[in-house]
């Protein structure tokens, strides 16, 4: 019947995602590397692509409640949408592979004077500290996941979106367990502060 079939459906919709996500990122890095590649940069609205992106997590995981936070005043950039929509869907989609059914992800985009702050954390295993100068390398993973599947595609990708929007990217893994990445991206030169907009949404996915 219909209610037996909807956990089905939900396990085929996310299949079809993760694979969907897969064939992004290899086209993206393909796009990167083609001889043609160019920036498409336009002002952009941090707060509707980290939206997007968390309500675009529930295609990948029903079980992972996602708390998103908006500074008050959202920043705008200066970028490519679709290399910054990937870039979260990265992030996302790593935090959700990696922890355990049910522990949250917190999403937050602040502005810290010229720069865009972008944090998503994790209560999963973490990161061993020493595969950490190597994790935005392709095709590298940590040792305590390589059980998990996964290409080690991702978090390169995601280094060198932040590299050609001119932006830093950092890991940490704090004592208390999890992961928190951060991304820090430069404003748009035109934006001083934007209106206020929303603050403090919570989304739980699933």
């Amino acid at each position: 019947n219909e209610h037996e079939a909807n956990p089905v459906v939900a396990r085929i919709r996310r299949g079809a995602a993760r694979l969907a996500s897969f064939f992004d990122n290899s086209l993206t890095q393909d796009r990167l590397n083609s001889k043609n590649f160019a920036l498409q940069a336009v002002e952009l609205e941090m707060a509707d692509i980290a939206t997007w992106a968390v309500e675009n997590a529930e295609l990948l995981s029903g079980q992972h409640p996602v708390t998103l936070y908006l500074d008050p005043h959202v920043p705008r950039v200066r970028g490519d949408q679709t290399l910054l929509r990937i870039l979260f869907n990265n992030l996302l989609s790593n935090a959700i592979k990696y922890c355990p059914v049910g522990t949250q992800i917190q999403v937050s985009v602040q502005a810290a004077g010229e720069r865009c702050v972008v944090k998503v954390a994790d209560r999963g295993p973490g990161i061993p500290a020493d595969d950490i100068p190597y994790i935005f390398q392709r095709f590298r993973r940590g040792k305590n996941v390589e059980s998990i599947p996964g290409a080690g595609l991702g978090l390169a990708l995601v280094a060198r979106i932040v590299a050609l929007h001119q932006g830093d990217i950092s890991v940490e893994c704090p004592p208390a367990g999890g992961t928190v990445f951060t991304v820090s991206l430069p404003l748009a030169q035109s934006e001083g502060r934007s209106e206020e907009r929303r603050v403090g949404k919570e989304c739980r996915i699933g």
